[in-house]
């Protein structure tokens, strides 16, 4: 045999072999699509439907998926690469607690077989959950977790709200350029990630600005926060900041405004809870958000108008980024043309100036890249706009 025999030999070979391989891989490819059901676009959400969290209208992110799902499916369903499939919801309550939340990801990854995950909407939930996806290699998105460890180093785990070292830097801020704060306390959850790390990176960035006059830990449950309250005011404070949940919220800023801790009471976005705006002790106190219900923008005017005619109240925060995160999701999918779960991964990573009905974002090498973000303050009852910052640069209302 000569040489060049051998060679065409071996061509032909390898050719078989890579046709062989080729084949292989479409049937794996082939039998990966048909695991999931041939005429349903399976999406998962993880919510909290009982439990202490849930009686905060916690509802109104239901049927704003429920919504979200109701319109993709009014033409028939997503048009998936040639396949019009029907969207089906499928929600797990994970009743707010952590062995619930990955029991829920769990059951709807390896039974229910869902093309991606929506939710957990707390971080301490969130970032167990987000091992369980990204193992399992199956896209979740997060409307509103935004402790970085849910995210860092996850190729399939997606955050539709701006990390708490933005909102932390944010507020620090504001607070020293908008308020002429010159020093601030801060009060967290030791035991709660969102609160301690949203605590921790407010504080990094206002000491560029000032004076950090105490910084006081306590464990989530707490009711007496007297004494300390009164290192606060003992110091003279400014802003007083309050990364915390409703719960705990409602009894320091009922102690704090009794005994005059501060000049400017502060939050994140765990205060946008609509019971909480009727707190007379909330009144002039400022918070960050992804979402203002008063935004003129045509997407969120046309949203508004379709929530309060299905639901009888407006959207919340939680409620619009829900929305949001599955318009970014059928998105993806209609852009991937498919229903597997690496490709709408990929088409999710490649998403840039998305806009939504919280405003606009776009996604980098490193996850969330560009956000929209704002400030409000509670006047009234009602959150009135004193700031947006844009990719494009910052706001001010007026």
């Amino acid at each position: 045999m000569t040489a060049r025999i051998k060679f065409t030999r071996s061509l032909q070979r390898l050719g078989l072999f890579a046709a062989l391989a080729a084949a292989v891989g479409w049937v794996t490819a082939s039998c990966a699509q048909e695991d999931r059901p041939a005429k349903e676009f399976r999406v998962g959400l993880v919510a909290p439907l009982r439990g202490a969290w849930s009686a905060l209208d916690q509802g109104l992110l239901v049927e704003a998926a429920r919504m979200a799902e109701d319109e993709a499916n009014r033409p028939g369903g997503l048009s998936l690469g040639g396949r019009l499939l029907k969207v089906r919801l499928i929600i797990e309550d994970n009743l707010n607690q952590v062995d619930f939340s990955v029991n829920a990801a769990r059951q709807l990854i390896n039974q229910e077989r869902v093309s991606a995950l929506v939710g957990p909407f707390i971080s301490a939930n969130a970032i167990p959950v987000s091992f369980v996806a990204e193992k399992a290699r199956v896209p979740m998105l997060s409307p509103t977790a935004t402790n970085p460890e849910v995210f860092r180093g996850k190729e399939y785990v997606f955050a539709v709200s701006p990390s708490d070292v933005f909102q932390g830097s944010a507020m620090a801020d504001f607070a020293a350029k908008d308020l002429g704060a010159r020093s601030a306390a801060v009060i967290y959850d030791r035991s709660d990630p969102y609160s301690r790390d949203l605590a921790r990176f407010f504080r990094q960035a206002f000491e560029r600005h000032g004076r950090i006059s105490a910084f006081e830990p306590y464990v989530g449950g707490e009711k007496d926060f007297a004494a300390s309250l009164k290192r606060v005011k003992a110091q003279g404070t400014d802003v007083l900041f309050l990364p915390n949940y409703p719960d705990d919220l409602l009894i320091q800023m009922r102690q704090a405004r009794r005994i005059g801790a501060a000049r400017h009471y502060l939050g994140g976005d765990s205060w946008f809870v609509y019971p909480l705006m009727g707190s007379p002790d909330l009144d002039g106190g400022y918070f960050s958000t992804m979402y203002f219900p008063d935004n003129p923008g045509p997407e969120n005017t046309r949203f508004r108008e379709r929530f309060e005619k299905r639901c009888g109240k407006p959207p919340d925060s939680d409620a619009a980024l829900t929305y949001d995160a599955f318009s970014l999701l059928f998105t993806a999918a209609k852009r991937a043309g498919s229903d597997y779960p690496e490709l709408i991964r990929r088409a999710l990573a490649e998403t840039r100036d998305f806009r939504g009905v919280t405003g606009s974002l776009s996604f980098g090498p490193k996850g969330l890249e560009k956000r929209s973000m704002f400030i409000l303050r509670i006047q009234k009852a009602r959150p009135m706009l004193v700031k947006e910052t844009d990719p494009d640069g910052e706001k001010d209302n007026g």
